[in-house]
């Protein structure tokens, strides 16, 4: 958890020649040096452990080891409704699901293997698209749209992509291999950043005094 509530926003890390609040020197992070205490639990460099911080992103991103498997699951849903393209009551579904119990990566693999055939969604009756990563995006291709004045091919945005993934439910996760309670697809798709204590990024003495910090 974040012991600073609304993030880290500051470049500069001294104000005054002391720590400054909501900065990567952030003194509620924990203790720097032997005369000060951490403004959290109020713990010395010894006694103090620590504690985390954070940072907003302006823009989501992908996190690139994650990718191929945020496709996979992005090709499995709807673009528009986020419910999985077939029945989960299907006995195509059923039967993956009984085949692949304590296998989430290997129901995965099967349920998209199931899906990526599947050009339009069950639920609302809409054409789905191809998704192909391009670098560090994916676009999304149609080869046949509902609309005449529909793009055939877009590169998705990530917050298209955060709100697809976000919207799935419980029931489709535990389908596609997913707990919920420990890993959902939207936590693949990087808005905030955790900040280390200050404990782990080194300090490097200057002429035996002045420190300078690595943020």
């Amino acid at each position: 958890m974040s012991v600073v509530e609304d993030g880290i926003i500051f470049p500069d890390i001294m104000d005054d020649n002391k720590p400054k609040h909501r900065s990567l020197l952030d003194p509620r992070q924990g203790a720097i040096d032997r005369n000060s205490r951490c403004q959290t639990c109020s713990g010395n460099i010894v006694d103090c452990p620590g504690h985390f911080a954070h940072i907003n992103l302006a823009k989501p991103v992908y996190h690139i080891g994650f990718i191929t498997n945020t496709i996979k699951i992005l090709t499995c849903v709807c673009f528009y409704c986020s419910k999985l393209l077939m029945s989960p009551q299907s006995p195509e579904i059923s039967t993956i699901v009984k085949k692949t119990k304590n296998q989430p990566k290997k129901r995965l693999v099967q349920i998209y293997n199931l899906c990526k055939k599947l050009k339009i969604c069950e639920i609302d009756q809409r054409t789905q698209p191809i998704f192909r990563q391009s670098g560090i995006l994916i676009l999304a291709e149609w080869k046949k749209v509902d609309k005449p004045k529909q793009e055939k091919k877009i590169m998705l945005t990530l917050e298209r992509a955060w709100e697809i993934l976000k919207e799935i439910t419980n029931t489709d996760l535990f389908i596609l291999g997913m707990d919920p309670k420990y890993a959902r697809p939207d936590w693949m798709i990087i808005t905030v950043l955790p900040v280390p204590p200050l404990s782990v990024p080194p300090s490097v003495g200057i002429y035996g005094s002045v420190k300078n910090h690595d943020g």
